[in-house]
């Protein structure tokens, strides 16, 4: 219950001070003296409406302020200017409220709108709907709060059950696309197979460039055999040549020798002309042969063309 109440620039209020009495308080007056104002301040600091600070005195230069005394020692107090507001609840200050009252005040007070009616409202509860009325008896009988849990509960579950049923459609939808994945195993057995097989097939190509390989080398390896066989052949046919020109050499020196003695020169000259013929045949033999061979029969191991050993002077002899 209100024990005292103290009202500072408040409309046409300057510095006004009420005591109550326990029951009923009379406040009587001449018209505009101010009567109403005091209900609207005792509002405005139980609730903090209006906001602003438009019930400010016109007169007045401070700020506006209200304290409220109970009957059990609390006070509260409700000051505003133009540049800050705040509440002081047992001497307890709560500053930048905005537009809400601190629970503290709320608690102490124990005065909600339904504690205060002005003479323009409309009777309590006679024009109100069935559903505000009953609002107000549960506000009245402590039920308002569990009506508001209810109603709390009520909208969580109703949200509950969306969730489970998105989640439901959800799950169905994952466990279609889980489907597709179903082979994941074999696919992961025949996956493992296939890597064998691979590195099978890898191994076979590998074994297999070798044995190119060492085919490459064989046939490097056979023609170098031929070569060789050629050098053998060659020899031989130039240690005939060399022969062939000794004799002919000897036969050329004997020709020489005898020619003094050789009384059918003649008979000389058909035997010369003989050999000559002879030898030119050899030497086109000769030729032929050393354009089919690689290798120098002289050198044997010598890579450089035939042509580089200057062997055309076997081919060349002229007879005298």
């Amino acid at each position: 219950m209100i024990k005292q109440l103290r009202i500072q620039n408040f409309r046409s209020h300057k510095n006004t001070k009420l005591e109550f009495v326990k029951g009923v308080n009379c406040i009587v007056g001449l018209p505009d003296s101010g009567k109403t104002n005091i209900i609207r301040a005792i509002n405005w600091a139980l609730t903090n409406r209006p906001l602003g600070f438009r019930f400010h005195s016109n007169f007045a230069k401070g700020p506006t302020a209200v304290d409220i005394d109970f009957e059990e020692g609390n006070q509260i107090s409700l000051v505003k200017s133009k540049s800050e507001s705040g509440y002081v609840c047992n001497e307890k200050e709560f500053r930048a409220i905005g537009s809400d009252v601190p629970d503290e005040v709320s608690r102490i007070s124990n005065i909600t709108e339904l504690n205060l009616q002005t003479q323009m409202d409309k009777p309590f509860l006679i024009c109100e709907s069935p559903g505000e009325v009953a609002k107000v008896f549960n506000r009245v009988s402590k039920l308002e709060k569990p009506d508001l849990v209810i109603a709390s509960l009520t909208t969580d579950i109703n949200s509950k059950n969306k969730q489970i049923k998105i989640l439901s459609l959800d799950k169905i939808e994952f466990e279609e696309k889980l489907k597709r994945f179903e082979n994941l195993p074999q696919m992961k057995n025949d996956l493992d197979e296939i890597e064998q097989i691979e590195n099978k097939r890898q191994k076979i190509k590998n074994e297999i460039d070798e044995l190119f390989s060492m085919i490459e080398n064989i046939e490097a390896v056979k023609k170098i055999m031929e070569n060789m066989i050629d050098v053998d052949k060659a020899r031989k046919e130039l240690v005939s040549i060399n022969k062939l020109y000794t004799e002919i050499a000897n036969e050329q020196k004997k020709h020489m020798s005898l020619q003094d003695i050789i009384t059918s020169t003649e008979e000389v000259e058909d035997k010369m002309q003989n050999i000559k013929m002879d030898y030119k045949d050899i030497q086109k033999d000769f030729g032929k042969f050393l354009k089919t061979i690689r290798i120098c029969p002289y050198c044997e191991k010598c890579k450089e063309p035939i042509s580089a050993h200057n062997l055309d002077k076997f081919i060349k002899v002229e007879l005298a």
